[in-house]
């Protein structure tokens, strides 16, 4: 979408929707410097699209990786896998899978 059709989209509704996107990915006001109203909400909408296309590409490699490790019956290298994507992590939403899944390495190993 374009900026200017994003523009048009803008009320109070739209506006209390971005804010609860930017809590899930962990991204409220506070923490990121984006401020969510009329003036900067399409500069938002790109930080969060951003945000969330990077954790989702990064944390579909990482269980990639864990899960060939798996297969390989290499839970600490699985583990390991998860744990360094946690470090480097921007999104809580990811974080969140990604704690699932060390918990199910957990659960299967234990």
């Amino acid at each position: 979408m374009r900026d200017d059709e994003l523009a048009k989209l803008i009320d109070a509704d739209t506006i209390a929707v971005m804010q609860r996107v930017m809590v899930l990915l962990g991204a409220d006001a506070r923490c990121s410097g984006f401020p969510v109203d009329r003036a900067d909400f399409v500069s938002t909408v790109r930080e969060m699209d951003r945000l969330c296309s990077e954790g989702s590409r990064s944390l579909g490699e990482a269980i990639a990786e864990a899960s060939e490790w798996g297969d390989k019956h290499d839970q600490q290298r699985a583990r390991a896998v998860y744990e360094r994507f946690l470090a480097g992590c921007r999104t809580k939403f990811h974080r969140e899978i990604a704690r699932y899944q060390l918990r199910k390495l957990d659960t299967a190993n234990g």
